[in-house]
């Protein structure tokens, strides 16, 4: 059971389904309405009217720091199939996604990562206020688990947004509570605080000094993210936006205890750790079937705090992310 720093890198930069994040992840371009015609719909859509399929190109170029100063750089390139379904009218949408990438270290692209995704709508109160349930599994380069979590979010809806001249201003809030399980032999090693001189093997300890043990409850994590955007009314499909993110994850701690002759591991609380995200996108439909969007990414441990150091303890190695996807819907 864990929150890696790899995965709440990954839970941070999901494109949820169903969710239309203002900046971190475009909505997906939504195909024109189906025709009432079967040799126009796709053929899983005449099994599955809901059915849809599309695929994310990404450009990622990473910078890191060590002393707060350019530590190296690194380039990914990953391409990302989807295919799902909504069913129940729209309330449950579920989906399958491959990632294909290579770092400019790498050779040939290869498959990395997949995980399936289904988001059920609890509440959809209008007005862009929606409740839901979230349950995602995982395989890839972070390992494997499974991710349970509750999310409330809410965009302000077209009549809402404020007129300003001929452009139009929005709000959009995020927040999402969620708890992760990993198989055993993924599950991580926590250090536990000694009180004693004993070998610690009665008690499970691993590791050279026996001051190790396997991790035993759940770790959590809450994802609160905030932004405004623009729509300028100059230039139909463009949205600039300005948000931060920030992620909290609780770790267990362990402690030694009991006596020198009969020494038993306790947990001991939990360890708090925090990251912020700062970030400014700008996307451009294209039309209705494609969207570009770039986003410059800036990292902080803890809560508006120092920088990351290239090795540290964060929840993630850089300090500067920029991404730049286009998103094709192909039916």
């Amino acid at each position: 059971m864990k929150v890696s720093k790899g995965m709440i890198a990954l839970v941070s930069g999901m494109a949820f389904a169903g969710i239309a994040r203002a900046d971190d992840a475009p909505a997906p371009a939504t195909a024109a309405a189906p025709s009432t015609s079967a040799e126009k719909k796709a053929g899983l859509q005449t099994v599955l009217p809901g059915a849809y399929a599309k695929v994310e190109t990404r450009h990622s170029a990473f910078r890191y720091e060590k002393a707060d100063e350019i530590s190296k750089d690194r380039i990914n390139l990953s391409v990302r199939p989807t295919l799902g379904t909504t069913l129940f009218d729209g309330k449950v949408d579920t989906s399958f996604t491959w990632i294909f990438q290579r770092d400019n270290s790498q050779g040939q692209a290869k498959r990395t990562d997949f995980y399936n995704d289904t988001l059920l709508t609890v509440v959809d109160a209008g007005m862009g206020g929606v409740v839901s349930v979230e349950s995602t599994s995982y395989t890839g380069t972070k390992g494997h688990f499974y991710d349970n979590d509750l999310s409330l979010n809410y965009e302000s809806p077209s009549s809402w947004e404020l007129p300003a001249g001929s452009n139009k201003l929005g709000l959009y809030v995020f927040n999402m509570l969620g708890t992760s399980l990993t198989p055993e032999k993924d599950t991580p090693e926590r250090t536990v605080k000694r009180i004693t001189t004993t070998s610690g093997d009665k008690f499970g300890l691993t590791g050279a000094d026996n001051s190790k043990v396997k991790q035993r409850q759940p770790s959590s994590w809450n994802l609160f993210y905030t932004a405004v955007y623009i729509k300028p009314g100059i230039v139909d499909g463009l949205k600039i936006s300005v948000g931060s993110e920030l992620d909290t994850v609780w770790d267990p701690k362990y402690t030694e205890a009991g006596t020198e002759s009969a020494p038993t591991v306790e947990q001991d609380g939990y360890k708090l750790t925090k990251l912020t995200i700062n970030k400014v996108g700008v996307s451009y439909k294209i039309n209705d079937k494609v969207t570009v969007f770039n986003q410059l990414r800036q990292y902080n441990d803890g809560f508006w705090a120092s920088s990351i150091n290239d090795g540290g303890s964060g929840l993630v190695p850089y300090r500067w992310e920029n991404r730049l996807m286009m998103t094709a819907t192909l039916f």
